[in-house]
């Protein structure tokens, strides 16, 4: 132990050889170095440092010391350790090869500290799991409780798919799963139900209302209620009347399986919102309940199948006995229920599912117990096959044993032979062997008779699966039947809910053009309104303009200016004056054109439309700005006027400029007020065409919905063949066909067969005049032929040269001629006849003659295989003699041989090569000769090859 200069850190050393530094403020364990303190430490840090080394090296010392002391204790500790490690693997060693009965456990060979402390971590470990499993377990309930819930529980009906009971037949038939229905759709359903029976009782007592039939559907002839029975007609009055009184009150499940064809709706009555939605719930009811039939079928035929398969197991276990019996193999396999079947099993675990010791355990018991059994079950049958020949039942015909006679038992004390008998005991003989045969012959028949009866039981369990499986393939199409049924009813809600949306769409549609009408109509009213306002305002305008107008016109007279006061003083001023307030002040032309080229500049720069506007404001604006420049022109007085009537006059001239000022003024607001009442009695009239557009839009459209709204999708099944219209393979658009009712097909077709047959008539009656003008023609070209015959025959005779034959049958010497040619045929067939005969009875003794060849040459071909196996059995004897006398010279002989035998081979197809390619050479050599010049000489045949193997 040593502390550092600081006095801050701790140095301590151990026997181990490990030094440990510690932290003196807070007593904790910086590091731990493992290393080895050597005898040299470093540099002379210090007394302290001197001191700590001798301590190590004298602690080192005692080790060592106490280290050799105790060497040969320690040795012999170790070396009992091992033996004792040998002794307790042996010991393990036999255990793992002991019988399972004498095996000890695993922990009998532990300590027991270490075996407690193995137990202890095991319970530990144990409980751990334990609360791992249970809450893992509490989770899966969970889960698995929500998926029952909403998978299992909420179904009325699971999938079942019913099998055949024949391994062949792999048609399978699935019922329908049906979801439970809930109270509030119960009751949904009941209060349709009984709306649509007050309808219909309403509908049925109107009077003069007709409801639209099915046009599809043929009229039903009533039927004929049959008479009451004595029995109903002695019932009292009393009793109908309480039955009738007491109807049977249904709950709402038993409402719910029944059919709802009394309450749908025509096909075509449904063309209302609400109609739409009751049919679609009294179809998808209607479905409901076709599903629930055919579900009852699946369900009465699973029970015939296990009546059916009952059955079939009776019959094996008889079978079983007749195979057993006749000892042949038992390949039967009992028909068993599929799990498809059993839905149910899903949510059921079976034992063997679980694999748990104790489990495990009493099946090793109960196999225990079932050897036990076994055993005795064998030594009772042991007992049956030695006291009763293997059957319960005594047979007298199989129990009945025959004894063989004494003297002809070889194991008998008594026994004799055969020659030694008596008659007596060859008669006794003699009925042993009756017995023996007549016991073979009952058997064979007791044979033929269960092979008989076998053939019958597997017949009839063909039968019992054949009749099943036909039962499995009818309720197949019945299955096939109620999905197209369901199909089209689903198909129809389909259709009402498309009707139904496309109502909703075009409600909401025609609700937008209702607010653009009202919109456009608010607009339009404003429009006829501002107009109004307008007209009337200009109208009070000018009427005011033309007042004002009047009274200028009245004041502008040349007579009455010249009567006022300033020009009547001075009458030689008089014209002077006059001319001065006429005068008035206009611009230059060459300004205005400059302004319009400034203003159609400004334009073309300008990209606003609505540019104008401002223009005209500004114009305005210029307008009124230059109409008091008028008041500031100057004049020149006329000479000799007086001042005082020079201001009067100026005074009168500012007045008239300011009444045509205000004159001015009046007629641009006129101007402009005329434009905007214009403008707005355009705008009016564009608002009152636009209004009528959209009302009368609105209009088509609702008239439009109107149509749509009866405009119902109907939906009919034809037969592949009556529908003539021709589409794609994948496509099916019906939407240009039409609908002919069959009467008036069969209309048409009545007139296409009438026209068809007046045609046939027609045709007929031409075929046949056309056959009279072919018989004609015919007859007239055979007469051509006839005559054109007879002059080729006249021809003939004409060119005919007469021989002396025909001279003598001419003059009457040739009545025998036919009989003198038969007669030299007939000798002729005759020699002919002869000949073929000699020919034949030559084949026939040529034939023998080469079948007793034949037979000879067989009776050679057999001494000479004789004579062949004879030689090869020579030539095999002798190969071994040669084999056995054969040395190795001889191989070393015989390989030499081979070596040059394949050496000339090699050279004779070298020798070969050569002379074939000399012979190409020589051909090449005399094609190039007669190729360069003629010769006229003949080449001789060279000859090829070695002269003297030629020679």
């Amino acid at each position: 132990m040593c502390v550092s200069h600081n006095k801050k850190r701790l140095v301590t050393i151990g026997s181990e050889g490990l030094l440990g530094v510690y932290a003196i403020a807070n007593d904790a364990k910086l590091e731990e170095l493992p290393f080895r303190i050597v005898d040299q430490v470093g540099e002379d840090t210090g007394v302290q440092d001197e001191d700590v080394v001798y301590m190590i090296k004298v602690e080192e010392e005692k080790k060592r010391l106490v280290d050799i002391k105790y060497a040969a204790h320690r040795q012999g500790v170790i070396d009992q350790i091992a033996k004792l490690r040998d002794h307790l693997q042996h010991y393990k060693d036999e255990n793992s090869r002991a019988q399972p009965e004498e095996k000890l456990e695993t922990q009998a060979f532990m300590i027991e500290s270490q075996r407690l402390a193995i137990q202890e971590e095991g319970s530990k470990l144990c409980e751990e799991k334990e609360e791992e499993i249970k809450w893992s377990n509490l989770a899966n309930d969970y889960i698995s409780g929500n998926i029952k819930k909403q998978c299992w529980d909420s179904m009325q009906t699971p999938l079942t798919v019913l099998k055949g009971i024949g391994a062949k037949n792999d048609v399978e038939v699935p019922n329908y799963n049906i979801l439970r229905v809930s109270q509030q759709e119960k009751s949904v359903l009941r209060k349709i139900k009984f709306l649509r029976e007050v309808e219909q009782l309403e509908w049925s007592k109107r009077k003069g209302f007709e409801t639209l039939e099915d046009l599809y559907v043929t009229e039903e002839p009533e039927e004929v209620e049959a008479p009451p029975a004595p029995a109903e007609e002695a019932k009292s009055q009393d009793e109908r009347q309480e039955e009738d009184e007491e109807p049977k009150v249904m709950t709402l499940d038993e409402e719910t399986l029944l059919p709802v064809d009394d309450h749908l709706y025509n096909k075509f009555m449904t063309y209302t919102r609400s109609r739409s939605i009751t049919q679609t719930i009294l179809l998808q009811q209607e479905i409901l309940v076709k599903r629930n039939e055919f579900n009852k079928l699946i369900e009465e035929t699973m029970k015939k199948k296990k009546v059916e398969m009952a059955k079939i197991r009776e019959k094996h276990v008889r079978i079983r006995q007749i195979l057993k019996e006749l000892e042949l193999p038992d390949n039967i396999e009992n028909p068993i229920e599929a799990e498809s079947e059993h839905p149910e099993r899903v949510l059921t675990v079976e034992d063997s599912e679980i694999d748990i010791s104790h489990i495990e355990a009493e099946k090793q018991q109960e196999k225990e117990d079932g050897v036990k059994d076994t055993e005795e079950q064998e030594s009772n049958e042991r007992a049956l096959k030695v006291m009763m020949d293997n059957r319960l039942e005594r047979d007298e015909r199989v129990v009945v044993e025959i004894k063989k006679p004494n003297f002809a038992d070889e194991t008998h004390k008594d026994y004799k032979p055969q020659d030694d008998w008596t008659d007596e005991e060859v008669k006794l003989y003699r009925d042993y062997e009756k017995k023996l045969q007549k016991r073979a012959e009952e058997e064979e028949k007791h044979k033929r008779a269960l092979h008989q009866e076998h053939k019958e039981l597997q017949k009839d369990v063909e039968a019992i699966v054949a009749g099943f499986d036909a039962t499995l393939q009818k309720l197949f199409d019945t299955k096939l039947d109620t999905d197209t049924a369901i199909c089209q009813m689903d198909l129809q809600i389909i259709k009402l809910a498309q009707s139904r949306v496309q109502q909703e769409e075009m409600e909401q549609h025609y609700r937008k053009l209702l607010k653009i009408v009202q919109g456009v109509k608010e607009g339009a009213s404003k429009a006829m309104q501002l107009a109004t306002e307008a007209q009337r305002e200009l109208q009070t305008k000018h009427d005011k303009y033309e007042e004002l107008l009047a009274n200028e016109r009245k004041k502008s007279g040349e007579k009455e200016i010249r009567t006022q006061p300033p020009f009547s003083e001075s009458e030689e001023h008089c014209e002077t004056l006059v001319k001065m307030l006429k005068k008035s002040i206009k611009p230059k032309k060459e300004k205005q054109k400059k302004d319009k080229d400034d203003k159609k500049r400004r334009d073309d720069a300008n990209p606003d439309p609505f540019a104008f506007i401002e223009e005209e404001e500004e114009d305005k604006r210029k307008k009124v700005a230059q109409q008091p420049e008028m008041a500031d022109v100057r004049l020149d007085k006329p000479e000799g006027l007086r001042e005082d009537l020079w201001r009067e006059f100026l005074e009168f001239r500012r007045e008239r400029i300011d009444a045509e000022r205000v004159q001015k003024l009046l007629s641009d607001e006129l101007q402009e007020m005329t434009k905007v009442a214009d403008r707005l009695t355009k705008e009016s009239k564009a608002q009152q065409q636009n209004l009528e557009e959209k009302q009368t839009l609105l209009h088509d459209f609702k008239q439009q919905m109107i149509r749509e709204s009866y405009n119902l999708d109907i939906l009919h099944t034809f037969k592949q063949g009556k529908i003539e219209v021709e589409q794609e393979a994948v496509v099916t658009d019906y939407a240009d066909a039409i609908l002919i009712h069959k009467n008036n097909i069969e209309e048409l077709n009545v007139q296409i067969r009438e026209h068809g047959k007046a045609k046939v008539d027609k045709m007929m009656e031409i075929m046949q005049f056309k056959k009279g003008i072919r018989y004609i023609e015919w007859e007239n070209q055979m007469l051509k032929h006839e005559v054109r015959f007879c002059e080729m025959e006249y021809k003939h005779l004409h060119t005919l040269r007469v021989t002396k034959a025909m001279q003598e049958f001419i003059k009457g010497g040739g009545e025998n001629h036919h009989d003198v040619e038969r007669a030299g045929i007939m000798k002729k067939i005759e020699h002919l006849q002869q000949a073929m005969q000699s020919k034949i009875e030559d084949k026939k003794q040529a034939m023998q003659k080469i079948k007793r060849i034949i037979k000879e040459k067989d009776a050679e071909n057999r001494a000479l295989e004789e004579q062949v196996k004879e030689a090869k059995q020579l030539v095999a004897q002798r190969d071994e003699i040669y084999h056995l006398q054969s040395t190795g010279l001889d191989h070393q002989r015989n390989l030499k041989l081979m070596k040059d035998m394949r050496v000339t081979r090699k050279l004779e197809d070298v020798a070969k090569a050569q002379q074939e390619e000399m012979k190409l050479l020589k051909k090449e050599i005399d094609r190039l000769r007669e190729r360069t010049f003629p010769s006229f000489a003949v080449v001789s045949k060279r000859v090829v090859g070695n002269p003297d193997e030629i020679a």
